[in-house]
């Protein structure tokens, strides 16, 4: 079951027509490409610019399958969905270590289908490679601290170091961060805080550092201040000022992003603090358990995150694999008869109501894409019926009294509706998001224009999807992200400069720009025009 399910999520996506996804998408595939063709492998660049704002681990993976697999969207996505299928396997891998094999096999599958971590593994984030280590950072100072010597402790905290290495090879701090509050708050919440805990993660902190300072070094020397501009001001000023990127958001962002993202599993949660309570209450059970580790873990990253000034969505993914945790434990226990009867009542409504939520929410959700992008796929609807009723199916289960039954049907019930997103919708919404249409627009004329302004849009993909022999020809100005109000204050452009407009921004250009009275060209989502004609219809 779970190799089906894994199939499904991580590995049917590559056979489907789905172009890159601007900006974050299509920009690292560039610049994977660009590290192939360059044969530079320590420094990322974009049409022969550094790029410093990520670190190289996933952009090392991208190249490597691209050099293999050749210049193609399934080559590009391979890395992002391995990388998300062993966060999953390292979620399965600590519940099978903290509540035994049938729930580290729920764990997997239930990280498998959380929302926010199954839709970022598809168009593939940086951060989706730091889950797995973060997972097994969390494993080894585990295992450290109920090692039975201390030579088997020293093993695992340099263990630990060697996956804290590769975590900040794949996101920098944020992930060892993470894990260290988390960690931390267990102790102090248990009262196992001890010296010898505090020096052997110290240890693993410095192993890390020692994994992941060659890269770091090379990255100093070819560019001095890089450091101190990746360390200092990118994490240590965006932490504790709003001068960064992604700063100013409110100090809850992350709790609906986690609610959200946590679907369907995360309705469980309240189960699993009653029984939490009540297990403490009637048999004095310890805080020295897994489950504590999963809630200080949870309650210290959330911790973490709301109180840093700079956020963003995918800052969250190494939480969600406790979400899943919890809900294993809880399920394991229910089928073993271990729950209370309130729990077991808890749990069972939460399954119905995360069932009928997902069925009431997949045709609202197919309206509104259908209104913001035009599909073309005839039976949307056919299918969206089905899914809705495939969702349903497990009331049934849960109505006759089998709620293991309606659980595992609801597992493949999310696999269903992610099939039919991804089959009837995503294909038409990937292309009013990529520049693949505008890049064989490009190739089909055979020259590159003298220069490309692409207003309120920044794309890599179309670089990606250029021929070789046009994109070795780009200059690193001659493709310009640039905002309307910029455009605007430009000077006269030369004759042969082109203006892209993404169809979605042309409310916002109409404010600038009387689009209306200049000709143009409808090459997929976008709209093409002569620049210096543009320029010249500015609104006064």
């Amino acid at each position: 079951m779970l190799a089906v399910l894994a199939f499904i999520m991580f590995g049917y996506p590559l056979f489907l027509d789905i172009p890159f996804l601007d900006p974050d998408e299509g920009l690292h595939a560039a610049i994977a490409q660009e590290m192939v063709e360059s044969g530079d492998y320590v420094q990322p660049h974009l049409l022969g610019v550094s790029f410093s704002d990520k670190p190289i681990l996933f952009f090392w993976a991208q190249a490597i399958s691209l050099r293999i697999f050749g210049m193609n969207e399934a080559a590009v996505r391979l890395p992002g969905l391995l990388f998300a299928l062993f966060g999953s396997l390292t979620t399965m891998l600590l519940g099978w270590r903290w509540f035994g094999r049938n729930a580290g096999l729920l764990a997997g599958m239930f990280h498998m289908t959380l929302l926010m971590p199954l839709a970022l593994a598809q168009a593939p984030v940086h951060d989706v490679a730091l889950v797995g280590w973060t997972n097994l950072v969390l494993l080894a100072f585990w295992n450290a601290g109920h090692a039975t010597n201390q030579g088997g402790a020293v093993r695992q905290y340099l263990l630990a170091g060697v996956w804290i290495g590769l975590a900040i090879l794949a996101k920098g701090l944020i992930g060892p961060a993470i894990v260290f509050v988390g960690v931390g708050l267990f102790l102090v919440a248990t009262r196992t805080l001890r010296f010898r805990l505090c020096l052997g993660m110290a240890m693993s902190l410095l192993m890390g550092a020692a994994v992941a300072a060659p890269w770091y070094v090379m990255m100093e020397i070819q560019n001095p201040g890089y450091c101190y501009y990746y360390f200092i001001e990118r994490h240590v000023l965006g932490y504790v000022t709003a001068t960064q990127q992604h700063g100013n958001a409110p100090w809850w962002y992350y709790l609906p992003l986690l609610l959200a993202g946590g679907l369907p599993w995360i309705g469980f949660l309240p189960t699993a603090v009653r029984d939490l309570w009540q297990r403490r209450r009637d048999a004095g059970v310890t805080l020295d358990s897994p489950r504590t580790m999963c809630w200080t873990y949870l309650l210290g990253g959330l911790l973490f995150l709301s109180t840093a000034r700079s956020k963003l969505l995918t800052y969250l993914l190494p939480v969600f694999p406790v979400v899943a945790l919890l809900a294993a434990d809880l399920w394991d226990r229910y089928r073993r008869g271990m729950l209370s009867e309130g729990c077991q009542w808890m749990l069972t409504r939460a399954l119905a109501m995360s069932c009928a939520g997902l069925a009431a929410a997949m045709p609202v959700a197919v309206f509104v894409l259908q209104r913001r992008f035009d599909f073309h796929f005839r039976g949307v609807w056919i299918g969206c019926a089905a899914v809705v009723l495939v969702m349903l199916l497990p009331l049934l289960w849960l109505w006759r009294g089998q709620a293991t039954r309606a659980l595992a049907t609801a597992t493949f019930a999310v696999a269903a509706i992610f099939l039919f997103i991804m089959t009837a919708l995503m294909p038409d919404v990937a292309a009013e998001m990529s520049g693949r249409e505008l890049a064989r627009h490009i190739n089909r004329q055979g020259h590159l224009p003298s220069r490309l302004l692409v207003l309120e849009e920044r794309i890599g993909s179309v670089i990606f999807y250029l021929d070789p022999e046009l994109r070795a020809q780009l200059k690193p100005d001659q493709f310009v992200n640039i905002q309307v109000d910029g455009f605007c204050e430009l000077p006269k452009l030369q004759v042969g400069e082109v203006a892209v407009l993404p169809r979605a921004r042309e409310s916002r250009a109409r404010e600038f720009l009387d689009v209306s009275a200049v000709p143009c060209q409808f090459v997929g989502h976008y709209r093409v025009y002569p620049a210096n004609e543009l320029l010249s219809k500015r609104r006064s």
